[in-house]
C-alpha cells in the first residue's frame, strides 16, 4: 500500500513571472469545489491508506483561508502513521496566528517556505508581495507553536542578483536558525511571463553563484544532500522527497499532480475542475531511468542491494560505467559530482 501522498493546491494569489508550475489565480468559488474533488478521491481510492508522508504544495497551499484550509486538513485528519512528516508549502505574506494554529491542531511538523530573496528590488521585480518583516515574522511564529521543521527556498540567477545579495539573504536563514535551505537555479521555461519577456539568464554569472553557495553553506556545516538541497541534520531532509527521489511509489491528487503506484506515472490533465486522469505504464527501460534519474540526484547516491536499483544499473551498466563521473562501491552507485549530473544521465537518456 502506498505510503506517500502529494496533494497539488494550484491557487495563488499573483503569478510569479519565472513560475511555471500548473497554477491558477486564486477564485474562492473554484477553491471550494476543487476541495471537494480532493475530498473525493481521498475518500474512494485512499479510503484505508495511512500515510508515512504527506506533502501539500502549489500554487500557494496557504493562500486559502481559514474555512478551506479546515476543510483540506480534515480529510486527512486520520491518514498519517504514528511515525510522519506532514508538510505544507506557505508564502510568508500569508502566514497568520490562526493558520499556524490550524497547522498544529492538524499535525502539520514540516512547513517549505517560499522566500526566493529578500533583496527589496529583486522580490518587486519578480512579482513576489513578502517584506524581511513577514518572514521574520513568520518563522517565529511557527517556532512558538514548536513547528521547528522549517525548509526555506531561495532562487538564484536573477538579472539584479550579486554574490552579495545572496550572501546577505543565506546570512539571514543562518541568523535565525533554519535548519534546511533548498536553492534553486532561475530556469527560463515555455509559456512564464519571464519567456514572453525574452529574459536571458548569465551563465557564467549563476555558475560562480552555485559555486559560493556550495562553499558558504559547506563552512556553515550544511550537508548538500540532494543536487538543490542542503540541511543541518538527517532529521531536516524532506523525508517526502527522498523517498520520492529514491523511487518509492507516492499517489497524487490535484490538477496538475503527477504520481507513480505499480509501476504506473500518472497525471491529472484536463480542466482546473474536470480532471482527466492521464496514465502510462513503464517499460522496463523506463522505469530503470527513472530510478536513475531520480536517485543520483542524491549526494550518497543509491543502495545495490536494493533490487531495482540493482537491476537499473545492472541495464545500464556499460553507459555508467564508461564515465569518469560515475563510482561504484562496493554497495554503492553515485555521481562523484553532482553538479555535472546532467552530462552522466545523457549516457542513459
Amino acid at each position: 500500500m502506498v505510503k506517500s501522498l502529494y496533494i497539488h493546491i494550484p491557487f495563488c494569489r499573483k503569478i510569479c513571472p519565472y513560475c511555471a508550475f500548473v497554477r491558477q489565480l486564486y477564485c474562492q468559488k473554484k477553491v471550494d469545489k476543487y476541495l471537494i474533488l480532493i475530498e473525493k478521491i481521498i475518500e474512494s481510492k485512499y479510503k484505508n491508506n495511512k500515510f508515512k508522508t504527506i506533502y501539500i504544495g502549489g500554487g500557494t497551499p496557504n493562500c486559502l483561508t481559514i474555512k478551506q484550509l479546515v476543510k483540506l486538513l480534515d480529510c486527512l485528519a486520520n491518514k498519517l502513521l504514528p511515525k510522519y512528516e506532514f508538510t505544507i508549502e506557505c508564502n510568508p505574506e500569508f502566514v497568520t496566528r490562526q493558520q499556524v494554529e490550524i497547522f498544529k491542531k492538524y499535525k502539520i511538523n514540516r512547513v517549505s517556505l517560499g522566500i526566493q530573496t529578500l533583496n527589496k528590488k529583486i522580490v518587486k521585480s519578480i512579482g513576489r508581495l513578502h517584506k524581511r518583516q513577514d518572514i521574520t515574522r513568520t518563522i517565529k511564529l511557527f517556532k512558538k507553536f514548536k513547528i521547528s521543521n522549517l525548509s526555506c527556498d531561495l532562487i538564484y540567477g536573477f538579472k539584479q542578483q550579486s554574490i552579495a545579495t545572496i550572501k546577505k539573504d543565506l546570512d539571514f536563514l543562518i541568523k535565525n536558525k533554519i535548519k534546511h535551505i533548498s536553492c534553486y537555479c532561475l530556469e527560463i521555461k515555455p509559456k512564464t511571463i519571464f519567456a514572453q519577456q525574452n529574459y536571458k539568464l548569465d551563465e557564467n554569472k549563476i555558475e560562480k553563484q552555485l559555486k559560493f553557495i556550495i562553499q558558504y553553506l559547506k563552512q556553515k556545516k550544511f550537508m548538500r544532500y540532494e543536487v538543490s538541497n542542503w540541511c543541518k541534520t538527517t532529521k531536516n531532509q524532506s523525508h517526502h522527497n527522498v523517498l520520492i527521489w529514491q523511487t518509492n511509489e507516492w499517489a497524487a491528487i490535484g490538477w496538475g499532480a503527477h504520481g507513480f503506484e505499480n509501476n504506473v506515472c500518472y497525471r491529472y490533465g484536463g480542466d482546473i475542475l474536470k480532471w482527466k486522469l492521464i496514465k502510462k505504464t513503464l517499460t522496463r527501460k523506463e522505469l530503470y531511468q527513472q530510478v536513475l534519474i531520480m536517485g543520483l540526484r542524491l549526494s550518497k547516491g543509491l543502495n545495490l542491494q536494493n533490487k531495482l536499483v540493482n537491476e537499473s544499473y545492472n541495464f545500464f551498466k556499460k553507459e555508467l560505467d564508461s564515465s569518469s563521473l560515475f563510482i561504484k562501491n562496493k554497495n554503492t552507485i553515485k555521481c562523484c559530482n553532482i553538479n555535472l549530473l546532467n552530462c552522466l544521465l545523457e549516457k542513459i537518456i
